[in-house]
């Protein structure tokens, strides 16, 4: 799945230092973005030990979080975005998939004897 539009993706990457992890967040959130948005996207690298008032300014919790500014809706994401599919879905590039088959959930019955 390609985005070929003309609307610009602007995504934060909050990282903790230059690390072995972030480094693999980037490579991660890169290529998904390269496969998925062509050049319709800007990752702005944001460290937070550089930058640690940008923490509170953007509720960051934990490290690495995604922050999708644009286009609208704003989503927030955390983890090594390892998980393509994941991604995909969190940016809404992808829709959840359905279960297989429906499940249902039975009230529990009593045995009156």
């Amino acid at each position: 799945m390609n985005i070929a539009n003309t609307e610009n993706w602007k995504l934060e990457l909050y990282i903790a230092g230059d690390t072995t992890q972030s480094r693999h967040t980037i490579k991660n959130l890169d290529t998904i973005c390269k496969k998925h948005l062509a050049n319709n996207y800007l990752i702005k690298v944001i460290d937070i030990q550089q930058h640690p008032e940008l923490t509170i300014e953007n509720n960051i919790f934990g490290v690495p979080t995604l922050i999708k500014t644009h286009p609208k809706p704003k989503k927030i994401l955390v983890g090594d975005m390892s998980k393509t599919e994941n991604v995909l879905i969190g940016l809404q590039l992808k829709n959840k998939p359905l279960p297989a088959e429906p499940v249902y959930h039975s009230p529990i019955t009593q045995n009156r004897s």
